[in-house]
């Protein structure tokens, strides 16, 4: 969902801003477009996806034919828990929650077709003891059942409309979570299976592709900030395919395409190359629109989909660092002052947690970076320290350490369904990492920062980190920053709570 409101009850919040310098810290080319295809077939391919994806703009089951191919055949997938939804009966410390079932139980869980209704703690204490709703949930909790039910990006889960076979969601199934999003999509023994489809909180389509063993499995089509997005969201993949991204004009047809490494968090797209359609496959019959494309030269800009800003790539003709603008005093006094304008009004839009959405202004905070001068000297790699490395997946102990900030080994887990490796296990790709928490103390503090990471989410390359990086720390903190070989190098933008912290322990 693009939008979320952020309320605080009687609480105040110190919110600060530090936007410094980290030392040590931040193809192929071809011609431009050939004419392999006319504009006149450039834009029906256009105009085909634009018709796929309203035809499955409609929040209703659609006949549907398609056969998955197993992609998860790994040993890595039994060491990360998918989301799934089933029942089964409560044991030792587990708690029965708040819900009824408009349908039948078998032994102790749910059997056949009906709807799962969960209410959360505040519904429940405000119904009145005669409310037909709290007769059902206690005649429920008779049955001392416990669900597992739970959504690939952490959303609470509302209601479950489908089939169960012995306690497990099998078959097609509408999901409505807290917020009123809703997704529809089928599923084989509890887990997403197939084609899905997301809606937001307005019905309105947002992600379309597909699944199995309850995650992503191929490409999808995704709806972000005004923009169709392209993207292969399979997790083991040595070469990791470019995310093409379709603007959308004011008159609702689709604008040529680019294509780089997209940073979902911030809506941001690096490394940017041209893109020719060449030919797609769809039909009636299909659920996917399958794209063909050529990537073409590289871009010289950095592009934001939620501003739809350009950004000149550092050394690029038109970019002038904002740090040069302020020095340089043969500047138009204009042209300073515009420049200083977009600047604080980034910084604004960050601080403004109103209206900055699910991330607190990521996108205002890398455009604020944008604008900053960079670091161009090269890092100092043996006399720098890694803000991560050495990550090892362990498949017999179905775990997965890293040394963060020269630590020792510390557990990490990966959030959100953002995972993306090779077929060595090493990441690559955009991943979102948290450290367990029993490890966070062993994390020891940035020297700079003065404070420990214990999220970490970027794109790597086969286990090195590169780019802009976003991290939380211990500290509550929230520090966007760019990385040059896993090493923090460049501008960082930071906002949050200030805390005294405990001293760093490196024991368990």
């Amino acid at each position: 969902m693009e939008k979320s409101k952020f309320t605080r009850n009687n609480v105040f919040i110190n919110v600060f801003l530090i936007i410094f310098f980290c030392h040590n810290a931040i193809a192929l080319d071809a011609n431009a477009y050939s004419e392999i295809l006319s504009k006149h077939d450039f834009n029906e391919i256009k105009s085909s996806i634009f018709k796929w994806w309203k035809r499955n703009n409609v929040p209703e089951h659609l006949e549907c034919k398609y056969n998955p191919q197993s992609a998860y055949d790994n040993q890595f997938f039994d060491m990360i828990s998918a989301p799934e939804i089933k029942s089964y009966p409560c044991t030792g410390d587990d708690t029965s929650p708040h819900y009824y079932f408009e349908g039948t139980t078998k032994d102790n869980v749910l059997e056949g077709k009906g709807k799962l209704v969960f209410i959360s703690d505040n519904e429940f204490s405000s119904l009145s003891h005669s409310d037909k709703i709290v007769e059902k949930v206690l005649e429920s909790k008779i049955l001392n059942m416990c669900f597992k039910a739970n959504d690939i990006y952490g959303r609470e889960i509302k209601e479950v409309d489908g089939a169960f076979e012995d306690g497990v969601l099998h078959g097609p199934a509408t999901i409505t979570y807290r917020d009123n999003a809703i997704s529809i999509s089928n599923f084989i023994k509890g887990k997403a299976s197939g084609f899905r489809r997301d809606f937001d909180t307005e019905k309105s389509l947002i992600d379309a592709g597909a699944y199995e063993l309850g995650w992503k499995a191929g490409y999808h089509w995704m709806l972000r900030f005004g923009h169709l997005i392209y993207q292969n969201r399979k997790i083991i993949d040595d070469n990791v395919s470019p995310v093409v991204v379709f603007p959308i004009a004011d008159t609702g047809m689709l604008e040529d395409p680019i294509a780089g490494d997209y940073f979902p968090h911030s809506a941001a797209l690096e490394n940017i190359r041209k893109v020719q359609l060449d030919t797609s496959i769809s039909s009636e019959s299909d659920c996917l629109f399958h794209l063909k494309y050529e990537l073409l030269d590289n871009e010289n800009y950095t592009y934001s989909l939620s501003s739809r800003k350009k950004y000149p790539l550092y050394d690029q003709e038109g970019y002038i660092p904002l740090n040069d603008v302020i020095l340089q005093y043969i500047e138009p006094f204009d042209r300073l002052y515009k420049k200083l304008d977009i600047f604080f009004s980034c910084i604004n839009t960050f601080l403004d947690i109103k209206t900055t959405g699910d991330y607190f202004g990521a996108s205002s905070a890398l455009e604020a970076l944008w604008q900053l001068k960079p670091e161009f000297s090269e890092v100092d790699a043996e006399n720098s320290t890694k803000l991560i490395s050495d990550v090892i997946v362990n498949l017999d102990t179905k775990t997965a350490t890293a040394v963060i900030l020269g630590s020792p080994p510390v557990n990490i887990f990966f959030e959100t369904g953002d995972i993306k490796v090779d077929k060595d296990l090493k990441l690559n790709g955009f991943n979102h990492l948290s450290v367990s928490p029993g490890h966070q103390k062993l994390i020891p503090r940035d020297k700079t920062l003065g404070w420990s990471p214990i999220e970490i989410t970027g794109n790597f390359n086969h286990g090195e980190l590169n780019g802009f990086v976003l991290l939380k720390t211990n500290a509550s903190t929230s520090v966007w920053a760019t990385v040059k070989h896993g090493i923090l190098h460049g501008p960082c933008v930071i906002s949050g709570i200030s805390y005294i912290l405990e001293q760093v322990s490196q024991k368990l």
